[in-house]
């Protein structure tokens, strides 16, 4: 799977005794500098914002579960969703992309007809979800509320523009650099490994509304 390969790789490059630092992945217990999103907070925020828009019926389209993103997209949705005590519907892809999968999406949405807003755990899968619920004659936001995450530039070209999460990006990468160059100043020092989580931001824009009773 990839989630092991990505293991197997960790571990080599743990036994070659390089300066690492890992972006995008928070590995428990790792020897290495893991800088990462709070991807828990980024659904949290999502799901909250839904359900202060009076929307009951939530779901999670996610990417596979192989994935880490898609592992604490699922536990943080989870988490809220339990709180909030509403019913959880959860679509796992094999892909963070719609394409290929648009059968399973459109049956989904058929299936569930009562869901009035989707977290997406990318902004492409939230995109796709958008062109089949236009298939579907579904009207966004006035039937179906779509939220997706990355913020990626086209999210705010399209008509309706996408509601997502974001993440400072350039901060990361940043600080993923400082902290590569501290470790090739110090190469045996492993004492002082961190994990830099980083705050999502919720943005609102027009694929979000207040439900209609």
């Amino acid at each position: 799977s990839i989630r092991r390969q990505r293991q197997m790789c960790i571990r080599d490059r743990s036994s070659l005794n390089l300066p690492t630092v890992i972006i995008g992945s928070f590995i428990e217990n790792s020897k290495f500098d893991c800088i990462s999103a709070d991807e828990k907070a980024g659904v949290r925020l999502s799901v909250e914002n839904l359900h202060q828009k009076k929307h009951r019926k939530i779901a999670l389209i996610n990417g596979p579960s192989t994935s880490y993103q898609s592992q604490i997209y699922e536990q943080g949705y989870k988490n809220v969703i339990n709180e909030l005590g509403i019913n959880s519907y959860v679509l796992e892809l094999e892909e963070f992309d719609i394409k290929g999968q648009e059968n399973i999406v459109k049956q989904f949405l058929k299936k569930h007809q009562d869901i009035t807003g989707i977290v997406c755990s990318s902004d492409n899968l939230a995109l796709g979800v958008m062109n089949i619920a236009k298939d579907l004659g579904i009207s966004i936001p006035q039937q179906l509320s779509i939220i997706g995450s990355d913020n990626t530039p086209i999210t705010n070209l399209i008509s309706p523009k996408l509601s997502t999460t974001h993440v400072d990006l350039k901060q990361m990468g940043e600080t993923a650099v400082s902290r590569l160059f501290i470790k090739l100043k110090s190469p045996t020092d492993h004492k002082h490994n961190i994990n830099c989580i980083f705050p999502m931001n919720y943005i609102e824009r027009e694929t979000t509304a207040f439900l209609n009773s």
